[in-house]
């Protein structure tokens, strides 16, 4: 291909106010109103357009900075001592658009990057560079001198790279080098910019290379390279130098002509990155041209209405894709600089894999991969693992636990300061104490009064009882649609019973599907459908869930005479544990846990008590408590666990009883998993209680009332052992651990106190109606109480 001249890409200048001038430009105000002249007749060259955008008149307005708090990186993050945050920083209002105030405070500003500019030289008289003109900067196209005689190349640079120095404005990488290679052709500079050959850009980029650079900017446009300039490009992205080019200002739906021809794959090596401009609101300027066939190497940044500083310290407001591809360059830059580790490969992908998507999802025809942003560059990207090894989720649970374990404080506080890899392998120190996550201590009422609603029960003989709890999917689906109910996924359609049978006086044995041990201790007499008390939230993960098949069996017997009688009754159950659905993807991939439970209970009875001395043992696997956790945070799989309770039933006369119960547990986990950064567990201690006065035909026979206070499964002692990574030596990729102890004790304890009232209503249903209290909710110290009321009518139609 021909050697055809290359030009500036189109920009346009706005010149500032008196206020931001120099001392220089106001003790010569006659040059700079010439100069002001000037400027605004610039015009496009290399194929591009102004856009038909007309100079403003006044600087761009300072716009404040967004609030952004990433997490900073580790080891490379230097401790902030400095306010970057000041009014120069806020007149380079495009720094606040691309959030570049968290890199500097994060420590990286450019310092020992060195940046290449092929462009039209620079004015290096200016304060902006001082002392960071590479000194291999030079005159490509000549012998002439290094200063810029148009503008454009001292605009581009100032963009990247300008000089924070408390006048004006500041460039993206303030603290980087600069090489420039003036490349303009001869004397071409007028007032409407200079023209380029492609041979004296190629040079350009081979000094770029030589000199060091990481990055190089050209924001020049037109005709496709030659064959000269192909070949420069391509050994300078073989030796990992990345290049940016601006798209062009013709308005096209394809970035410039010399853009798409450096995109090639063997001659980009995938380090060639093309700059769209956006506009104040962020959407694509009217003159930029767009990603077109591009999508995957294009970013788009600030092209309008950019402060920088121009010729003579002028403060200038720019328009012009030859402004959003410095910004680029000088991201870049930034980015190297806090992470000299990663391969240019690495930052070029960092770079678009953090940028804001903006119009079509993904990449897309008009912003490529979307807007840049160098605060997101700062936040761990992709899949994440601690620095231990094991895979971690930022955005999702890692560990819920069960209601004996409250809402899991001290092991959330044992989780800060962790430090973690991202895909980059760059480490950071996060808090996952938010991870942790306790089942909701929020009464599902519609669950339960839907349980209720449905159970039915029968008398198949003297000696023969069943109970049946059915419950229809399409009843849960208009709980939900009533906002009535927390169950969010399709619930499956429990199917719970239990039938009796006396097999003499003295004896019978019971069954159940999704029935507790406790709900068949009572042997052969026929369950008695009595007062529901709403608040009694204890789930229980000694318990297998009905939801899914669980079998229990019991065998009762009777011993002594009528004066003195003992009941002997042994149940046992096995099943899927008792713990709410999980929509979580690494709860899916686990397996259900699974509890199994026996329990042997003595009774005595006299005419006006019986009391009884229940123990129970059981295993559970999969969970700890009911509690489930995914592989980094894995509690032990498989743990035992033994009761010793006491009951008592006081007949008060009149109708009326007082019952009495109370349960303390031990349990013992097991080993901990190897991928865990649990690493042991000690044993843990339970206890549970109620007391209640139910009373029947208090207002009407066939009621029941009852009042009832009772504090559900607790953990009262015991915790586990973490190991976890609050260090990275990223030279070894050796983490340094640390072993924390976290109590598994709630930091509250729930006391539920409630009044409930049932009355059937003969032909018309029942009636139910319930008033309570829960303090503490979920053994959560600090939570709001939770009061309410239930007034509930069910009948069969």
């Amino acid at each position: 291909m021909p050697d055809q001249p290359k030009q500036a890409d189109g920009f346009e200048i706005t010149t500032g106010g008196w206020a931001e001038m120099s001392d220089v430009n106001k003790r010569a105000l006659a040059r700079v109103i010439l100069l002001a002249l000037a400027s605004t007749a610039l015009a496009a060259c290399g194929g591009g357009s102004t856009g038909g955008e007309t100079p403003n008149l006044a600087p761009a307005a300072p716009k404040a900075p967004e609030p952004v708090q990433p997490q900073a990186p580790e080891p490379q993050a230097r401790v902030a001592v400095t306010n970057y945050n000041t009014p120069e920083y806020q007149r380079s209002t495009s720094l606040a658009r691309i959030q570049a105030l968290p890199a500097y405070e994060g420590g990286a500003t450019g310092a020992g990057v060195t940046i290449g500019v092929i462009d039209s030289g620079i004015d290096n008289s200016s304060g902006e560079f001082s002392g960071r003109i590479h000194p291999l900067s030079k005159d490509v196209a000549g012998t002439r001198a290094l200063n810029d005689p148009q503008g454009h190349g001292t605009l581009v640079s100032a963009v990247a790279a300008g000089g924070r120095n408390d006048a004006g404005t500041f460039g993206v990488a303030f603290d980087a080098t600069l090489l420039v290679a003036r490349a303009d052709n001869g004397d071409s500079c007028t007032t409407s910019g200079c023209s380029y050959l492609d041979d004296d850009i190629a040079r350009g980029v081979d000094l770029a290379v030589s000199g060091g650079a990481r990055v190089v900017n050209i924001s020049l446009g037109g005709s496709p390279a030659s064959g000269r300039l192909l070949t420069a490009v391509q050994r300078a992205t073989s030796a990992g130098v990345i290049i940016v080019v601006s798209a062009g200002n013709d308005s096209g739906s394809q970035p410039d002509a010399l853009a798409r021809s450096l995109l090639s794959g063997s001659i980009s090596n995938g380090l060639v990155l093309v700059a769209g401009s956006l506009a104040p609101n962020n959407s694509l300027s009217s003159f930029s041209n767009a990603a077109g066939a591009s999508t995957d190497r294009f970013i788009s940044a600030p092209g309008e209405q950019v402060p920088t500083t121009g010729l003579s310290g002028r403060q200038l407001s720019v328009n012009g894709t030859s402004f959003a591809a410095p910004q680029v360059a000088g991201a870049l830059a930034v980015l190297a600089d806090a992470y000299p580790t990663l391969s240019s490969a690495q930052l070029v992908d960092l770079l678009l894999s953090s940028a804001v998507d903006l119009g079509a999802t993904g990449a897309d025809s008009v912003f490529g991969r979307g807007a840049l942003n160098i605060a997101n560059a700062f936040k761990p990207q992709g899949a994440t693992r601690l620095a231990s090894g094991a895979p971690v989720s930022l955005s999702g649970p890692e560990v819920v636990l069960g209601g004996a374990l409250g809402s899991g404080v001290q092991l959330g506080s044992a989780l800060k300061d962790l430090v973690i890899l991202d895909r980059f392998d760059r480490p950071f120190t996060v808090d996952l104490g938010p991870n942790v996550r306790a089942v909701t201590a929020r009464l599902d009422l519609a669950e339960r009064l839907q349980r209720r609603a449905t159970y039915e029960q029968r008398a198949l003989s003297d000696r023969a009882h069943l109970a049946l709890t059915l419950a229809e999917a399409r009843e849960a689906r208009i709980w939900r649609r009533l906002g009535l109910s927390d169950v969010t996924g399709p619930r499956k359609k429990p199917l719970g019973g239990q039938a009796s049978l006396a097999i003499s006086e003295r004896a019978s044995v019971a069954a159940g599907v999704g029935v507790s041990p406790y709900a068949l201790v009572e042997g052969a007499r026929a369950p008695s459908q009595g007062v529901n008390f709403i608040a009694d939230a204890d789930r229980d993960p000694f318990t297998p869930s009905g939801a899914n098949g669980s079998l229990s069996f019991a065998a009762t017997s009777l011993f002594g005479n009528k004066a003195r009688a003992f009941r002997v009754t042994a149940s046992a159950s096995s099943g899927a544990a008792n713990r709410q659905e999980q929509p979580y993807e690494w709860a899916r991939r686990q397996a259900t846990p699974k509890v199994s439970r026996a329990i042997v209970r003595v009774a005595s009875t006299l005419p006006w008590i019986e009391t009884g001395v229940s123990l129970g043992a059981g295993r559970e696997t999969g969970s700890l408590l009911g509690a489930t956790a995914a592989a980094s945070f894995a509690l032990p799989h498989t743990s035992m666990n033994g009761t010793a309770g006491l009951d008592a039933t006081v007949r008060l006369g009149g109708g009326w009883r007082l019952a009495l119960a109370g349960e303390l547990g031990v349990v013992r986990p097991g080993a901990a998993s190897d991928l865990s950064i649990i690493t042991g567990a000690t044993r843990l201690t339970t206890s549970r209680f109620s007391a209640g006065l139910l009373g029947g035909s208090v207002l009407k026979p066939g009621d029941r009332f009852g009042l009832r206070v009772s504090q559900p499964l607790r953990v009262e002692t015991g915790g586990v052992t973490l190991t976890v990574p609050v260090g990275y030596d990223a030279a070894r990729g050796i983490a340094v651990l640390e072993d924390r102890r976290a109590s598994l004790t709630p930091t509250g304890r729930e006391i539920a106190v409630e009044a409930a009232y049932m009355r059937p209503l003969g032909r018309y249903g029942v009636l139910e109606t319930s008033l309570f209290r829960r303090q503490d909710p979920g053994h959560s110290a600090g939570t709001t109480a939770d009061t309410g009321a239930i007034v509930a009518w069910s009948t069969s139609f």
